[in-house]
C-alpha cells in the first residue's frame, strides 16, 4: 500500500474542504469577492439616497411654488417657521416611537453645527423667497448653477478635483442657462439675485454636512434636530419682530381647507426631504446632491410649464432649458 506524503494529508479533498481553507488562512479571492459586494452594497445605497432625495424634492418644490403663488402666500418667514416647528414634532415622535434615536442636545456640538445651522436657515428662506419672485422653469434652471460653486466649494474646502465630465457636464447646463435668460419675458432682477444666492448658500451648506459629519458623530436625523432646535428661536423671532404675523393673522384663505392641507403637506415634504438631502451628502457627495437635484428639475421643469402657466413659450427658454437639462443628464 502506498505511503501518504506529508503533502497529500495537507491536500483538501473536496470543495467544502477547500473554501474551509480559503477561509482559514484569509484567500485573497474571499477578500476580492467581500470587497466587491462591500462596493455594490455602498453603490446601491448611495443609489436610493439620490433617487429618494429628487423624489421627494419634485413634490416640495410644487407643493411651496402652489402655497406662495396659487394661494398668494408671500409669508415665506411663517412657512419657514411652521415648516420647522413640523419637522421638530415629527422627530421628537419619531424618537419616542423608538424609531429613531435622538442625540442629547450639547453645547460643544451645537457650537460646530450652528454654522450649518445659519446656512440651513437661510437656504430655505432664500429659497421660497426665489420662488415667489420667478417662474418654475427659470428657477430650475438657475439652480442647475449650483453645481458650479460646489466644484468650486470642494476644491478650496475639501481639496478634491472634479474630473474633466464632471467639468464638462456643469459647463453644458451653464451654457442652457444662459441661453434661457434671453427667453425669460418675466425677468425679476431680485428673483435672479435670491436664486444665485440660494446656490451659493447651498453648495456651503452641503459642504459643510459633509465636514461635519466627519467630525461630528451625528446621523441625518441627529444634524436635522440640531438644526431645527438652533433655527426656532431665530425664526420665531424674525416672524414677531418684522410683524408679519399680524399679516398672516388677516390672510383671506388663512382658515380654507384646502390651503391648509396644501400647508400642511408641503411641511412633511420639507422635513423629508432635508433628511434626503442629508442621507443623499453624507452617503454620496455634495456635488451628486446637487445634480440629483437638478436631475429631478427635468420632470418639475416640464410640470411647471404645464400646471402653472404662468411662462409664455419662448425658443429661447425652450431650447436652453433643454441643453441645461441635457448637462444634467450627462453627469
Amino acid at each position: 500500500m502506498p505511503r501518504e506524503s506529508s503533502h497529500d494529508l495537507h491536500q483538501p479533498d473536496t470543495v467544502v474542504d477547500q473554501l474551509s481553507l480559503k477561509v482559514h488562512q484569509g484567500h485573497p479571492d474571499l477578500k476580492s469577492d467581500k470587497y466587491e459586494a462591500k462596493e455594490k452594497n455602498s453603490a446601491l445605497k448611495g443609489f436610493l439616497a439620490a433617487i429618494f432625495y429628487g423624489s421627494i424634492s419634485i413634490s416640495c418644490v410644487f407643493f411651496n411654488k402652489a402655497i406662495l403663488s396659487v394661494y398668494n402666500f408671500k409669508f415665506s418667514n411663517t412657512i419657514t417657521l411652521i415648516q420647522i416647528i413640523t419637522s421638530i414634532f415629527l422627530l421628537l415622535v419619531m424618537h419616542c416611537l423608538n424609531i429613531i434615536t435622538l442625540p442629547k442636545l450639547n453645547a460643544n456640538t451645537a457650537k460646530k453645527i450652528f454654522p450649518l445651522t445659519v446656512l440651513f436657515f437661510l437656504n430655505v428662506l432664500l429659497g421660497l423667497s426665489a420662488l415667489s419672485n420667478i417662474n418654475i422653469p427659470m428657477f430650475t434652471g438657475l439652480r442647475r448653477l449650483t453645481a458650479f460653486f460646489i466644484i468650486g466649494a470642494e476644491y478650496i474646502f475639501l481639496k478634491k478635483k472634479s474630473s474633466v465630465q464632471t467639468l464638462i457636464s456643469v459647463s453644458i447646463m451653464m451654457f442652457g442657462t444662459g441661453i434661457a435668460f434671453f427667453g425669460d419675458h418675466n425677468f425679476s432682477l431680485l428673483g435672479y439675485f435670491l436664486v444665485i444666492s440660494n446656490n451659493v448658500v447651498t453648495a456651503g451648506s452641503l459642504i459643510y454636512i459633509k465636514h461635519t459629519k466627519q467630525s461630528l458623530d451625528l446621523d441625518p436625523m441627529g444634524m436635522m434636530y440640531y438644526n431645527n432646535i438652533l433655527s426656532l428661536p431665530f425664526v420665531t423671532l424674525i416672524v414677531f419682530w418684522t410683524g408679519e404675523y399680524l399679516d398672516v393673522l388677516e390672510f383671506p384663505d388663512l382658515y380654507s381647507t384646502n390651503f391648509q392641507v396644501s400647508l400642511f403637506i408641503s411641511c412633511i415634504q420639507v422635513f423629508f426631504m432635508n433628511y434626503g438631502t442629508y442621507l443623499c451628502t453624507t452617503v454620496n457627495s455634495p456635488l451628486t446632491t446637487s445634480v440629483t437635484g437638478q436631475l429631478k428639475n427635468v420632470l418639475t421643469t416640464a410640470f411647471g410649464l404645464v400646471v402653472f402657466k404662468d411662462v409664455p413659450f419662448d425658443w429661447f427658454l425652450a431650447i436652453g432649458l433643454s441643453i441645461s437639462i441635457l448637462g444634467s443628464v450627462y453627469y
